[in-house]
């Protein structure tokens, strides 16, 4: 049967073509959380709360991070947070709020 899920996903396809011993063992050497605590520098993750990827409940662990602002939304889904311009048909508005927090012109 066809993986419903990214983790059966991962376990039948990602975890084999790479080479690893499964979803457990890829997540486990490949996650980038294990070396986020030792952050030193200001970040912003970009996150919304119902990604269908990736859980919002994983940012947990950082909530209370010196250098980890995390800037949640309502809307967006997973990655490029599409949404549909009447004129201009689809646009991943991230572009967009990435080029506000740069200049510094993000409203509060």
């Amino acid at each position: 049967p066809k993986p419903r899920t990214i983790r059966a996903f991962d376990e039948r396809v990602t975890a084999q073509i790479a080479g690893f011993d499964g979803a457990e063992d890829y997540y486990r050497r490949c996650s980038s959380g294990t070396q986020l605590s030792k952050l030193e520098t200001p970040v912003t993750f970009l996150c919304d709360r119902h990604d269908p990827i990736v859980p919002s409940d994983m940012f947990s662990t950082w909530k209370d991070h010196p250098y980890i602002h995390m800037e949640w939304t309502d809307y967006g889904g997973h990655l490029g947070y599409l949404h549909r311009h009447p004129q201009q048909g689809w646009q991943r508005w991230a572009d967009g709020w990435l080029v506000q927090a740069i200049t510094g012109s993000i409203p509060k």
